[in-house]
């Protein structure tokens, strides 16, 4: 794609994140999806358990002990899922890292296969002349470092994000909107 005069480069790290999520229809973007609906349906089974024990505790506090044991069966019915949504978050950021080395391995593999030089390949690949070694290092040896980081990253920006969001709505709903603006 070409670039404008005025505008810079992209950074080596920019290069890199392309060529490990080279499309919108790919499967790293299809794990990103599920990481993040992961992200916001856990967060969801969170507010409830944490609603459930704050009914509970009310129940505790005023010893109506036959309501509680039957409400701590709500309480179970949230648990599940919000355990199952945390097993299915580290598994589609697993997947994500790895659908991410296997685009970065490809594309150095094709370069290299074309090339007299592993150096050669990786400037080819989108890396820069002047740094052939610190390239070679961060797309050989540590791709998995790398996509691991990268997802980490993501899901750092993402899950505060969504928390902001959520909980915002949850106190705008018991609050009202106008009380949560002056607080």
């Amino acid at each position: 794609k070409p670039r404008t005069p005025s505008a810079p480069p992209p950074s080596r790290v920019r290069k890199l994140v392309r060529l490990a999520i080279p499309k919108w229809r790919s499967e790293p973007v299809a794990w990103g999806v599920v990481l993040s609906a992961g992200i916001g349906l856990r967060l969801f089974a969170s507010m409830k358990m944490s609603t459930e024990i704050g009914v509970l505790g009310g129940m505790i506090a005023s010893g109506d002990w036959p309501a509680l044991f039957r409400r701590q069966l709500s309480y179970a019915l949230w648990a599940l899922p919000a355990a199952g949504l945390t097993a299915l978050q580290k598994y589609a950021s697993a997947q994500l890292a790895l659908s991410m080395r296997a685009n970065l391995s490809k594309e150095v593999h094709e370069a290299y296969a074309t090339a007299p030089a592993l150096p050669t390949a990786l400037i080819s690949a989108g890396g820069d002349a002047a740094e052939p070694a610190e390239l070679t290092s961060r797309v050989v040896g540590d791709t998995a470092s790398f996509c691991t980081e990268v997802v980490e990253l993501f899901e750092a920006v993402v899950k505060p994000a969504a928390e902001v969001v959520a909980l915002t709505a949850k106190l705008t709903h018991m609050m009202g909107g106008a009380q949560l603006a002056q607080c």
